[in-house]
């Protein structure tokens, strides 16, 4: 696993012509809820979004075909990375990569007020 999230962040810090792809088979939307201070999350959706990550950008194939351009990596520790983010429409968000051994392995969009997870094995 520390391999695979160490290619991860070269793929989006290197600019080459390498390119990583991540099929997920599920996600989950979470609302930020100001009152917990936590998500409230929706229930798990069967998907089939494919995310492609090459020359500092993931592509993905959800509805909106949305792009991200990656700025820069905030943090690491082993098993998962988080990255600060551009959308398509130019809004700031986090891309955030867990790995797990035991779990599903997450994919995660942060915004401000809401999140999606993507699960991938």
């Amino acid at each position: 696993m520390k391999k695979l999230l160490l290619l991860i962040v070269l793929l989006f810090s290197v600019n080459s012509y390498s390119q990583s792809v991540i099929n997920t088979f599920a996600a989950q939307i979470g609302l930020w809820n100001t009152n917990t201070h936590e998500y409230d999350w929706k229930p798990t959706v069967k998907t089939s979004i494919t995310f492609t990550i090459q020359n500092g950008y993931m592509f993905s194939t959800d509805k909106n075909n949305s792009v991200y351009e990656v700025v820069s990596l905030e943090s690491t520790n082993g098993t998962e990375g988080v990255w600060s983010a551009t959308d398509e429409v130019g809004d700031d968000c986090s891309i955030i990569l867990k790995y797990s051994d035991y779990e599903p392995n997450i994919l995660a969009i942060v915004y401000d007020n809401f999140c999606v997870r993507y699960y991938f094995e």
